[in-house]
């Protein structure tokens, strides 16, 4: 099976040149230490007596001591409205469930100040939240090969659906292959208008990264995050599920398989055969492009 990794290789031959020495890996001054990043979040997490962004900003100077140079923090944005950073009262609140824009701003330029960049975790790929529920005719299809039709053209319930329509392009053959096509992960995938559906959450649904318009979008929205909030980078939620040529605009990865690698030795104990650790990972492949890490919230 064709792995993400294989695809962008096929890609990117001959290779341009590599992303992490172009990269900033701390604030001006204080490039003295390796890069070494933190996950400051998982879901669960919350304050008992303050923002969590407030709670970040305390906890700085700790993680400068301990050697940290960037910083990876929860999606700042509402679910539904990716520029709304806490700013605008939209259902009943202002902040996110993280704090407000300002509380947001005024964290990273601590981090700063102390060294430390801060990477937004960005999800892309779905949103939540909508405002009315729509419905339409779609065909049922395979939970475990999307690309096998089960039943005939009918108003939805749940379960997986493929949107018969001529303005619908189907799923992108440019994802993950899990089930028969990854593209969907959950509510409603959409193009404006939408493509497949499962009102499983009907107040979910996600993005299709082929249309034109959606691209300069979330391009747009990139640029204007980090340059409003002082942020250095983005990590990219739900990969597998996205259009493998899109993600070409952000070239730097986690390297996953190599942390599934651990795992499998972490495992096996001493049966493992280390010379097999850098088996098909980035940092064999495209060291000046990977980014190692230990574990993260998934």
């Amino acid at each position: 099976m064709e792995t993400l990794w294989d695809w962008i290789r096929l890609q990117l031959k001959p290779h341009p040149p590599p992303s992490l020495p172009r990269m900033r890996l701390a604030p001006e001054g204080h490039g003295n230490n390796p890069l070494m990043v933190l996950q400051f979040f998982t879901w669960e997490s919350k304050h008992p007596d303050m923002s969590w962004w407030k709670h970040f900003e305390t906890e700085v100077p700790t993680l400068a001591e301990l050697g940290f140079t960037q910083i990876w923090l929860p999606p700042p944005n509402k679910a539904m409205v990716k520029w709304d950073l806490g700013e605008f009262n939209q259902k009943g609140t202002v902040a996110t469930r993280w704090g407000s824009k300002d509380e947001f701003v005024q964290a990273i330029a601590t981090a700063k100040a102390h060294g430390i960049d801060v990477l937004i975790d960005a999800v892309l790929n779905h949103k939540l939240g909508a405002d009315r529920v729509e419905s339409f005719k779609a065909v049922p299809v395979d939970p475990q090969n999307r690309l096998k039709s089960i039943g005939p053209v009918q108003e939805i319930e749940n379960g997986i659906y493929r949107i018969v329509s001529d303005k619908h392009q189907g799923w992108s053959p440019f994802v993950d292959k899990e089930l028969g096509n990854y593209d969907y992960l959950l509510g409603v995938d959409v193009c404006t208008p939408f493509r497949f559906v499962s009102t499983a959450r009907s107040d979910a649904f996600q993005i299709d990264h082929r249309n034109p318009e959606v691209r300069k979008d979330i391009l747009e929205w990139a640029g204007w995050v980090l340059q409003t909030t002082g942020a250095m980078g983005f990590r990219l939620d739900a990969i597998k599920h996205m259009d493998r040529r899109f993600l070409l605009t952000f070239l730097t990865f986690f390297d996953v398989p190599l942390h599934y690698n651990f795992h499998k030795a972490s495992k096996a104990g001493s049966s493992y055969d280390l010379r097999t650790i850098l088996n098909k990972t980035l940092v064999k492949e495209r060291p000046g492009d990977a980014v190692t890490f230990v574990d993260n919230h998934e």
